[in-house]
This record gives structure tokens, C-alpha cells and sequence, in this order.
């Protein structure tokens, strides 16, 4: 090897270093939420594609996974729910956000409609 081979024969090492350094900086100012040890996130129970292979037994799928853990997260294939059947966690999601369900008196009032229209017909 001559003198003037060397430099050569560092340029995949080189970007090697570079493709790790880039790496690592990417890493740290976009990635640090995938990596954050902080975050806690509820047992992971199935995905959007369990539903559909289970939709015959749909319900009985879900109660066993309630069976399973209490609370679970299914996937979705934008975001994933989380599923609830603790009733501590009930109560506490009613008296810290009850505000966010204001549409609950709307809704009730619409089907009261809806039923009572219903019942006078069933009733005649």
C-alpha cells in the first residue's frame, strides 16, 4: 500500500462516522419520544386486523381481552384505543373530563325523541 492509497482507504470510514453522527443527531432532536422511558403505555391486546378476523365473535373477543387485563390498548392503523372496564378509571375519566361529553344531552335528547315517537306507535 503506498503512501498516497491511505486517504482512500478511509473514505468508507468515513461515512460510516458521518451516517452514525447524523444518526445520532436525528435521534435526539426528532426521536427522543420513541426512546422516552417516561412514557407508559396500557398492556397492547390486538390490532384492527384481530377485529376483522374475530367479527363473528367480535364481542366475545373483546370480553376476553377484558378477561385478560383490565385495560388494553388495541391498534389502529393511525392511532390506537385504549379500552376501559376498570371502574376506578371510569370514575376518575367522568370527574376530570366530564366537560369533553357535553354532547351527551343532545344526543339524549334527540333519542328521547326518537323512543318516545317509537313507544306511542308501539303502544296504538
Amino acid at each position: 500500500m503506498k503512501l498516497t492509497d491511505f486517504p482512500f482507504a478511509l473514505k468508507p470510514l468515513f461515512a460510516t462516522l458521518i451516517a452514525v453522527i447524523l444518526v445520532d443527531i436525528i435521534i435526539k432532536i426528532r426521536g427522543i419520544r420513541f426512546f422516552d422511558k417516561k412514557r407508559k403505555y396500557h398492556n397492547l391486546a390486538g390490532t384492527v386486523i384481530h377485529q376483522l378476523f374475530n367479527f363473528t365473535r367480535l364481542l366475545d373477543y373483546m370480553v376476553d381481552r377484558t378477561n385478560q387485563s383490565k385495560t388494553y390498548r388495541l391498534l389502529s392503523f393511525i392511532r390506537s384505543e385504549v379500552f376501559t372496564a376498570n371502574p376506578v378509571n371510569i370514575e376518575y375519566i367522568l370527574t376530570t373530563n366530564f366537560s369533553n361529553y357535553g354532547k351527551v344531552t343532545m344526543i339524549y335528547a334527540y333519542s328521547f325523541h326518537l323512543l318516545s315517537h317509537n313507544c306511542k306507535f308501539c303502544d296504538s
